[in-house]
């Protein structure tokens, strides 16, 4: 009867670890993701809007912008997407480097890590957030 139990929690177990995602991005590819989701928000936005300037100062922030680890992801199957940490490196207009922690949502699409920008209310609670008195 032992055996039969051991050998039910280990069917258990396994099923549990199959079920549960184990692929997560590497920081490279969470890299990848948030380069192209900053760009594809810049080129979505009204032409009135674009600069050389601008574009020039977009690019050079992606360019230094380094993914040091992704960890912490929460699988989301009702949105099948991954909610993970993502810490990364940058720098601010003045130059000064700076160090990060931001969590961000991943969907796989085409065999590609994908950033999926939070919904339109979130936007609208944090913009609220940021611009009431402290």
């Amino acid at each position: 009867m032992k055996k039969y139990i051991i050998m039910a929690l280990a069917g258990l177990a396994a099923g549990i670890a199959q079920a549960a995602p184990t692929e997560q991005p590497t920081p490279a590819e969470a890299e990848a993701a948030f380069k192209t989701q900053a760009l594809a928000e810049f080129n979505n936005k009204p032409e009135s809007t674009h600069t050389v300037l601008m574009r020039s100062m977009l690019e050079s922030m992606l360019k230094d912008l380094r993914v040091t680890s992704v960890s912490d992801c929460q699988n989301d199957e009702e949105n099948a997407t991954l909610d993970c940490e993502v810490s990364y490196q940058g720098r601010k207009l003045t130059g000064k480097p700076v160090e990060r922690e931001q969590r961000m949502r991943f969907s796989r699409q085409d065999g590609q890590w994908r950033i999926v920008p939070p919904p339109k209310d979130a936007d609208d609670e944090e913009a609220g957030a940021a611009s009431s008195p402290q």
